[in-house]
């Protein structure tokens, strides 16, 4: 995981002030004691990968800047703006906090529109949502934020539901036309061998391409004790039937996060050595899939860890993340017919279900079940603080 992947998933686990917890750290007082949210504040990072076999490789540094405070979004009027920046990447995430947990926003892009990313299936199938005349821009990437491979378009999608161009050799920018479901095929131009995949587009009011039925504003972080505490829960039931064969498909998911105080620890950060209060969260999401009554697949699709160092009045100083998974998002579009044949398709992050019937140019349906159980972690990606301007 390069420098970017780690500061955006570690800064969604920041620390805010709660009540006093005998059996946690003593933290306490106004959130501003613990983390400067203000308009302006920048905090600069480097960051370095170990691979089991012991390589080491650094990034580049990069910054969080907080662009705005006090915002109104997805109906919460305290909401603020953060910006990740490397040389390579930049993106925009909005968060609030309600007592101890902080809340990420994922809620309809065209009431606060993030920048997307479509990372490259090769021969398979990725997906994008978007309003009747929003124009939303993706990056096609490999395996990270910061690895942009360049494309053509090989099919169009049709053109009553949406319109798509590149904005440079990297870039797809998808508008919506009207309600429906659509696709576009895409190839990529640094390769001999033909390697193409298909982007499944579906025009809808509202929502983004993370659709669990979650709510717009999803707990990420949450203050922990000593014995640790679930800070989410969640458990989900999709089911279809598949129209080749009208075979039911059901796929249980359960989300899990947990937190834990793990004491006071001196880290270096900010050139020197300074106490820091320890966390530790991790996160799964396991499923369980049934195709024409008969079990599939049971276990983990995703398992990771981070640990984060905590100064009062700073933020995180120390932040690492080790773990393993598939594409966390679950996307599901089209239409049930009487018969609960879904005319459509759905993506897990171990089910690729897809009814070409209703998306031109192809013909047919597959369903494709990933049942290799998930890798150990190969890396460890660490971001360190290395200055701010407050």
């Amino acid at each position: 995981m390069k420098w970017f992947n780690v500061v955006m998933m570690v800064w969604c686990f920041f620390v805010f002030g709660c009540k006093n917890n005998s059996t946690g750290p003593n933290i306490s007082g106004p959130l501003s004691d613990y983390f400067p949210i203000k308009a302006g504040n920048v905090w600069t990072y480097s960051g370095s990968t170990t691979t089991t076999e012991g390589h080491t490789s650094n990034a580049v540094p990069g910054t969080l800047s907080i662009l705005a405070v006090n915002t109104l979004i997805g109906g919460n009027p305290n909401a603020f703006v953060v910006q990740a920046h490397d040389t390579n990447n930049q993106q925009n995430l909005a968060f609030c906090t309600n007592g101890k947990t902080l809340f990420l926003y994922r809620g309809a892009a065209d009431i606060f529109t993030l920048p997307g990313y479509l990372y490259w299936n090769s021969g398979g199938i990725s997906g994008a949502v978007v309003a009747p005349g929003q124009a939303k821009t993706y990056t096609v990437n490999k395996n990270s934020l910061s690895n942009a491979l360049p494309i053509s378009i090989l099919h169009q999608p049709n053109t009553s539901i949406a319109n798509a161009l590149l904005t440079d050799g990297y870039s797809l920018q998808i508008t919506g036309v009207a309600k429906g479901t659509t696709s576009l095929v895409l190839q990529r131009t640094d390769e001999s061998v033909a390697d193409t995949m298909t982007v499944l587009i579906e025009i809808k009011t509202g929502g983004n391409a993370v659709t669990p039925p979650f709510s717009s504003w999803i707990p990420i972080w949450q203050l922990g004790s000593s014995d640790g505490e679930t800070m989410y829960s969640f458990d989900t039931t999709y089911t279809f039937k598949c129209t080749k064969d009208s075979s039911v498909c059901i796929d249980d998911i359960s989300y899990q996060a947990t937190c834990q105080f793990l004491g006071t620890e001196s880290v270096t950060a900010l050139g020197s050595i300074i106490p820091a209060e320890k966390f530790l969260s991790i996160y799964s999401i396991n499923e369980n899939i049934s195709v024409g009554g008969s079990a599939v697949f049971h276990g983990l699709s995703a398992n990771a860890s981070v640990t984060l160092w905590l100064v009062k009045g700073v933020g995180f100083v120390k932040a690492s993340y080790s773990g393993s998974g598939l594409n966390a998002g679950t996307i599901v579009g089209g239409t049930y017919d009487a018969s609960g044949i879904l005319h459509g398709f759905f993506l897990s992050p171990r089910i690729t279900y897809i009814d070409y019937n209703m998306i031109s140019p192809f013909h047919g349906d597959t369903l494709v079940v990933n049942t290799t159980a998930l890798a150990a972690p190969t890396i460890t990606s660490t971001a360190v603080l290395t200055a701010k301007n407050f």
